[in-house]
């Protein structure tokens, strides 16, 4: 095991706004070079810690760059890194559907990684609402991913009881989402939240269904409307923080918010 100790960052940059948290872009060690070998990587917990910092770091090196840059694109910095995680929640959400039905060998480290999508958007959201507000979010989307696993694993099988009851939760943890995400940011409404993960779970549902019987072109097709649905989500969630922390945005922006 590596000591944290031993890696030190490659850049520093200082969020806007008042914070005067620090967060890194990169690490590097701090011993003499050598040539690759395993001792000279952090361990598995080191790495999630730095990953951690990376999707923050990278947040707040687009804020910092927001009101400098020549285009003036105010909110597309943190526009653009939104719509990375949720189309990563999307893309992980259909390899574990696909994983599951198909029976692939892959499927556990596909949802290992479909799971990393919760803590990279808790991230984004961690410098802005704190710690608290952050983990709570890193649970609820972890939970929803997960129990979207089982409702696959349940009507693969044909257990429509477990699989009614599997869906009973999982609309139940996206009106928790809904509600949490409503308490914390005035302009996220819970009816227009709700609606959205509403939405969002039927078409993932409609695609999981779809796979599962074979129907590869509505698969790809369900898929291909959530994907949009997701994208849109993410400039909901893009507006809702510019609109909270105007400071953040930086110049006049090219995200047109209603």
């Amino acid at each position: 095991m590596v000591n944290r100790s031993d890696w030190q960052p490659i850049e520093v940059i200082d969020l806007p706004g008042g914070d005067d948290t620090t967060y890194h872009t990169g690490w590097k060690h701090r011993g003499p070079h050598q040539a690759p070998t395993h001792a000279a990587f952090p361990d598995a917990e080191t790495i999630k810690h730095m990953r951690e910092y990376l999707v923050i770091a990278q947040f707040a090196k687009g804020v910092s760059q927001m009101a400098s840059c020549p285009t003036r694109t105010g909110s597309c910095q943190l526009n653009n890194l939104m719509r990375m995680l949720w189309e990563q929640h999307a893309t992980w959400t259909r390899m574990t559907i696909i994983s599951i039905a198909e029976a692939l060998p892959d499927e556990a480290q596909t949802i290992t990684r479909l799971l990393r999508n919760p803590g990279d958007i808790a991230a984004v959201f961690r410098p802005l609402y704190g710690n608290e507000v952050a983990d709570r979010l890193d649970s609820l989307i972890t939970d929803h991913l997960a129990i979207a696993a089982d409702l696959v694993r349940a009507a693969k099988t044909g257990d429509s009881a477990a699989a009614a009851e599997i869906e009973r939760r999982w609309y139940a943890n996206a009106d928790e989402i809904a509600a949490f995400l409503s308490c914390i940011n005035p302009y996220w409404s819970r009816e227009g939240m709700t609606r959205m993960w509403h939405e969002h779970l039927s078409l993932v549902k409609a695609q999981a269904v779809a796979r599962l019987k074979k129907d590869y072109r509505s698969d790809i097709a369900l898929y291909d409307e959530g994907e949009i649905l997701l994208l849109e989500m993410a400039d909901d969630f893009t507006c809702g923080i510019i609109r909270q922390f105007p400071h953040l945005a930086g110049g006049a922006g090219t995200l047109r918010c209603p």
